[in-house]
């Protein structure tokens, strides 16, 4: 079993992980430098950063039309039935496929969403005859073509972090902010598939939705 870990981000964390997310191949040197920190401190806060899960990794961010990527397609999958083991079907079929960027779960009408790049529109074709509308229980396709992107961003809003306690695959978020004020009550916690966000009152490291 995973030691349950805790890590409080302050302001100073907040700007290392936004100079980190815009550009990932700069040294701990670097990002000191830009920061006005200390080499040696801020290398010690990336290496917890990273040992605590918040930086998942460091990627090159590719030019899709570049690769001569051409066609994004966004795709709603409804299935015939909800069951665990017909969602867990789908999610194999579909995890391992190298044109499918990604796959989220829905609410309402659809069961899946994903988005998918191609090089032109017989490799999409391909993919969907051959491959998504044979996986079981898929009822349904919708397919949006994209025309034009007008915003891609890997970049995550950091004004108000969190304090995350991890353990294993499982996350208590505390969100950082302004005290709540007096009689607030946030309400029970939202347990998701693989992540638990738990909100609480923790005196003044608890942000008030909506205020």
């Amino acid at each position: 079993m995973k030691t349950k870990l805790q890590i409080s981000l302050d302001r100073s964390d907040r700007r290392i992980l936004d100079e980190l997310q815009r550009d990932g191949a700069l040294s701990a040197a670097e990002v000191a430098a830009k920061l006005g920190l200390s080499t040696t401190t801020c290398w010690r806060r990336i290496q917890q950063l990273e040992e605590s899960g918040v930086i998942k990794q460091r990627v090159a961010l590719l030019d899709r039309e570049a690769l001569g990527l051409d066609v994004m397609v966004y795709v709603n999958v409804r299935l015939s039935t909800q069951g665990r083991d017909a969602l867990a079907q789908f999610e194999k079929a579909i995890r391992d496929r190298p044109e499918v960027l990604d796959c989220c779960t829905l609410t309402g009408e659809w069961d899946f969403c994903l988005r998918i790049v191609t090089h032109d529109m017989k490799e999409y074709e391909a993919f969907f005859l051959d491959h998504l509308s044979k996986i079981p229980n898929v009822q349904s396709v919708n397919s949006s073509i994209v025309v034009t992107v007008i915003k891609e961003s890997t970049v995550l809003p950091l004004a108000r972090a969190k304090a995350l306690i991890r353990k294993g695959d499982s996350y208590e978020a505390v969100w950082l902010g302004s005290r709540c004020s007096p009689g607030c009550d946030l309400g029970p916690s939202h347990v998701g598939r693989r992540f638990r966000f738990l909100f609480r009152r923790r005196s003044r490291h608890v942000w008030c939705p909506g205020r």
